[in-house]
């Protein structure tokens, strides 16, 4: 199906190019039958992709990303968002078919912040190239200017995952990235809005996920999942705040009315993190990779104390904040 070896080579005319061959788009919708009739009884709910938008943007928008091929063509990337997309509606008509239970997606988000008031305009381009463009067409049936009925109406609910955001400002027409900001910056460092970063270089900024699901809500009115959002932290210094915090952000959406019914944290324990190995760690439980023993860090009773409850009790209140900056270390 896919040899991106090949692709990054630039043999782009053969069959196994992935997306860019619209052929896999029925070949996706057969899969997603297959799973659907073989496991609906176990199912709760379906997400027919996660993340697609890193595909097709980390895999033609980027040489060094980690992500295959690695080969930089904007016209290629447009022609694997076609066809993920149609393949996502496809793969929903064919789930429907076996199955009542509601058919969703999952997709990487950052919250966009403009870098002076003048930049909100920035904030909207970038917002409509990278979020709405790719939702208008699965639930409004527009994709880049044109009607598509066999789009429109195929989702039943959005699959937000969040870290953090990026600062944007206007250049001309369009926008450009600010560093320093959100997934901008150094490791374990100081942003320059003054925010600790993690392991991973990403920033502090729980506001971003409130942002995130009030606008969903707003735009399209369906349910959401927060799908992941955790942080990179050996440590575990910055993760029982930066969890508390982004609870506390998905509180403040469900008090603006958006129908948020679920948080998965991200993760349960330290996993092969794409494109960095075993190196970055997530987990609320620690891996010892040595001895294959497991261990709590304190963020782990940290969300027992949350998922316990029901709620950001007492005990754990003082959390919702940044963390003190003191503590980090390089």
């Amino acid at each position: 199906v896919h040899d991106p070896i090949a692709v990054r080579r630039g043999q782009l005319n053969a069959k196994n190019t992935g997306w860019l061959n619209h052929d896999h788009v029925e070949e996706f919708a057969r899969y997603a039958a297959f799973i659907a009739w073989k496991f609906d009884d176990l199912a709760d709910e379906y997400s027919t992709m996660n993340e697609p938008n890193v595909v097709y943007e980390q895999g033609f928008g980027q040489t060094k990303s980690g992500f295959p091929p690695g080969y930089l063509s904007f016209t290629h990337l447009a022609i694997a968002r076609h066809n993920i997309i149609e393949a996502h509606a496809r793969a929903y008509d064919a789930i429907k078919k076996l199955s009542k239970k509601p058919v969703g997606i999952i997709y990487a988000n950052s919250a966009f912040t403009p870098l002076t008031g003048s930049d909100q305009k920035a904030v909207e381009a970038i917002e409509t190239d990278e979020r709405w463009s790719f939702f208008d067409a699965i639930i409004r049936g527009k994709l880049d200017g044109e009607s598509r009925d066999d789009l429109k109406g195929r989702l039943d609910w959005i699959g937000v995952n969040y870290y953090t955001r990026l600062m944007v400002q206007a250049a001309g027409s369009r926008y450009r990235v600010i560093p320093g900001y959100g997934f901008a910056c150094e490791r374990n460092s100081i942003s320059l809005a003054g925010r600790p970063t993690s392991d991973f270089g990403w920033e502090f900024y729980p506001e971003g996920l409130q942002d995130l699901l009030v606008k969903y809500w707003k735009r399209y009115s369906l349910p959401i999942y927060v799908t992941e959002n955790g942080i990179a932290d050996e440590a575990d210094y910055q993760r029982p705040y930066y969890l508390v915090s982004h609870v506390a952000s998905v509180q403040r959406a469900l008090e603006e009315g958006a129908n948020v019914k679920g948080y998965l944290h991200w993760s349960l324990a330290d996993n092969y993190e794409w494109a960095s190995g075993f190196g970055q760690k997530f987990g609320l439980i620690k891996v010892d990779y040595a001895t294959k023993k497991l261990y709590w860090r304190p963020s782990a009773f940290v969300y027992r104390e949350i998922a316990t409850n029901h709620e950001i009790t007492d005990k754990i209140e003082h959390l919702n904040s940044v963390p003190p900056i003191r503590a980090l270390h390089k």
